[in-house]
């Protein structure tokens, strides 16, 4: 286990240290809420993970069910850091950093869960936004990668 947290930090940190030189210091507080929610699913934090969010931040999980308040989302976490994904370390590298405006930020993300249920490979969207001093997460949007199958005849 001790192996599994040293290689997502390493990971992540790779990730942050490999970051174009042009990035701002707006740039690099949005950035920051990864790190908080990595630390957060790593610990097995559900108020850690659930005070990335807005209060009434929209949380889509993989399944489509959707969730709705920091409230919601904290409970649902603190379900699932108890239960399927109890242990697991969260490894996010970014896809797609957007501005949509000066104070919106539009991110996509891939993540993983080593040592979790194969398969848990994931992709997110995100709205990030600045609430007086902080920024914090508006929407996430789960979706569990999965092998593309044509549809039959094709």
């Amino acid at each position: 286990m001790l192996k599994t947290l040293f290689l997502a930090l390493s990971l992540t940190l790779s990730h942050l240290s490999s970051l174009p030189s042009t990035v701002s210091t707006k740039d690099e507080e949005v950035r920051a809420i990864f790190s908080r929610l990595e630390k957060a699913w790593n610990a097995g934090d559900g108020k850690a993970w659930a005070d990335c969010f807005a209060e009434d931040a929209d949380f889509t999980v993989w399944t489509g069910l959707r969730i709705k308040g920091r409230d919601a989302i904290r409970e649902g976490h603190d379900m699932i850091f108890k239960g399927p994904y109890k242990g697991t370390k969260l490894v996010v590298e970014f896809d797609t950093f957007r501005w949509i405006r000066s104070d919106v930020a539009l991110v996509l993300t891939k993540s993983d869960t080593p040592g979790g249920k194969k398969g848990d490979q994931m992709k997110q969207t995100l709205v990030i936004s600045k609430h007086g001093k902080e920024w914090l997460v508006d929407a996430f949007q789960n979706t569990k990668v999965q092998e593309f199958r044509p549809p039959n005849g094709g």
